[in-house]
């Protein structure tokens, strides 16, 4: 009985540095969703629902739009970007809350920008996985093909 096969994956040293780097950006992102959400809530509670919207609406509007753009054009690179592009936002937000000028528009323009760097970020993470281990999904191919005869 070998390995699950969703330990294979980790055999690829491309793929265990982008989970390396990956674990702390998703993590510190939904993180600041959280800290968003208690931000909005103490500035204006009736404002929760346009922020959340502001923040996902553009996955759902322009995830297929950057799927596609995504799909032609490196994807490294897209990423990269991407993950930039969260970061200025989170430094925003971070700059935005030290000098008290933290306000509901300043929250809902940042929550913007940050939902369509985000519906860009979406496809080019998960586009790229299949990149980084599709050597070892090969290799896991052979082995099959060669214990079935």
């Amino acid at each position: 009985m070998g390995r699950p096969s969703a330990l294979l994956a980790l055999r690829s040293s491309p793929f265990r540095r982008y989970l390396t780097g990956q674990v702390p950006s998703v993590t510190c992102s939904w993180a600041q969703v959280v800290a968003l959400a208690w931000v909005v809530v103490d500035l204006d509670p009736a404002a929760m629902g346009w922020v959340v919207t502001l923040q996902f609406l553009p996955s759902l509007v322009l995830g297929p739009w950057f799927g596609a753009v995504v799909d032609r054009h490196d994807r490294r690179w897209l990423l990269m970007g991407a993950e930039a592009g969260l970061g200025l936002v989170a430094l925003a937000y971070a700059a935005a809350s030290a000098v008290g000028g933290l306000t509901l528009p300043v929250v809902c323009l940042l929550s913007a920008i940050w939902g369509v760097v985000n519906a860009l970020d979406t496809p080019a993470r998960r586009a790229l996985i299949p990149m980084l281990v599709g050597a070892v999904a090969s290799a896991k191919s052979a082995i099959a093909a060669t214990d079935q005869s």
